[in-house]
């Protein structure tokens, strides 16, 4: 995560949303969190790298599938000295998921 605004921020909570078919076709839904301490602080210019560790069942369809990816941040605002809610950033990339 790069910090390119104005002011520090903090991250709050990471996930990682998978929608995938089992072979026999039925939908499944799960979500990831990461295995880093939160929250953690990004100063300005700044950047910090956290994993979120999946595991997905031996019996999964092969296919392509999109990773939702989100973050929970807040802004530091440093006339009040608080944190406050901003925007929940998010990443989609695409994986293809091959199957035994």
């Amino acid at each position: 995560m790069y910090n390119d605004g104005d002011s520090k921020i903090e991250v709050t909570e990471l996930t990682a949303t998978i929608d995938y078919y089992y072979i026999n076709r039925n939908i499944y839904l799960q979500t990831f969190y990461t295995n880093a301490t939160l929250p953690v602080e990004i100063q300005q210019g700044q950047s910090n790298t956290c994993y979120i560790p999946f595991s997905l069942p031996t019996n999964i369809a092969s296919g392509y599938t999109n990773v939702h990816v989100r973050a929970k941040t807040q802004l530091w605002n440093n006339h009040s000295e608080t944190w406050f809610t901003s925007d929940h950033p998010t990443y989609e990339p695409t994986l293809y998921i091959e199957s035994p």
